[in-house]
């Protein structure tokens, strides 16, 4: 019961059954090949639901869960390979296609008091790419790299007063690169350089707004010492290395275009790892 004299008390019951099928062939002891469908049930969590929008022409708002809210229901198909072409490269690869429905959407209001509401799309079209090379340079030098590829689409945006039919779904960038370097010019130094591109992506489901593109170098000194037993791995990084502006997050869908959460300019921080025994 609430102070207000209201009981805002419910349940509710979200059950499915999720098939999965996989096939998986073997070229041999150094590449793979492998094929996948299936089926996801995502129930919606209760930071989803406990945000009930107001009906059109009445104050924020109501108490009690979303009841209209739906679980998020796909059908997933992938394939892929894996493997390595020698000790020093190891390689992986996949592409997938996930047609969602009821896809669990963010949104505010603008008189909604700054709460984050969701809903549920009709359909939504989800297609990709992933791929990620590890390369063993020399014996003291060694390269990740991995990028993903996304085209995530509205088939049926699930509201009846817009035409969001074909728009990018938001928050999603097209493009993302990760570039790792590890260099240990001694056995108890470490050095790492990481390159991360994240492309444009949009920050609400008319694609009117978006993020920009940023390009981010991150650092860091590793160096692992032996003490009384202890293994101490104390740790200097430095973060936005050349200083860019750029948003940390994007509300999706915010209330008076308010999408963008500034990040922290270069940054400098401090840490250790202790453990007992190797690492």
């Amino acid at each position: 019961m609430t102070a207000d004299g209201r009981d805002d008390s419910g349940d509710r019951t979200l059950s499915a059954i999720s098939p999965h099928l996989a096939l998986l062939f073997a070229f041999s002891e150094n590449a793979s090949a492998y094929a996948s469908m299936g089926t996801s049930f995502q129930t919606p969590t209760t930071t989803e639901l406990i945000n009930r929008p107001p009906p059109a022409g009445t104050l924020c708002c109501q108490g009690g869960f979303n009841s209209d809210l739906e679980p998020q229901r796909a059908l997933n198909f992938e394939v892929g390979v894996k493997g390595r072409s020698s000790d020093r490269v190891r390689y992986e690869a996949a592409l997938y296609q996930m047609r969602v429905r009821d896809a669990l959407v963010p949104f505010q209001l603008p008189d909604g008091e700054g709460r984050e509401f969701f809903r549920n799309a009709g359909e939504t079209l989800h297609r990709g790419l992933e791929m990620g090379v590890t390369t063993v340079l020399t014996r003291s030098i060694l390269l990740e790299t991995a990028y993903t590829y996304s085209s995530f689409s509205f088939i049926d945006d699930g509201i009846a007063t817009s035409d969001f039919e074909d728009n990018v779904v938001p928050g999603v960038p097209p493009h993302h690169l990760i570039a790792r370097l590890r260099v240990q010019p001694h056995a108890a130094i470490s050095l790492e350089i990481e390159n991360e591109y994240t492309d444009q992506f949009f920050a609400n489901d008319a694609n009117t707004a978006s993020a920009s593109a940023v390009n981010l170098v991150d650092a860091r000194v590793l160096v692992t010492q032996n003490v009384a037993g202890l293994s101490v791995r104390p740790f200097l990084a430095v973060n936005n290395l050349f200083d860019r502006s750029y948003s940390s997050s994007v509300v999706i869908n915010a209330a008076g275009g308010r999408y963008y959460e500034p990040a922290p300019g270069r940054n400098l921080y401090l840490g250790a790892a202790i453990r007992f025994g190797g690492w």
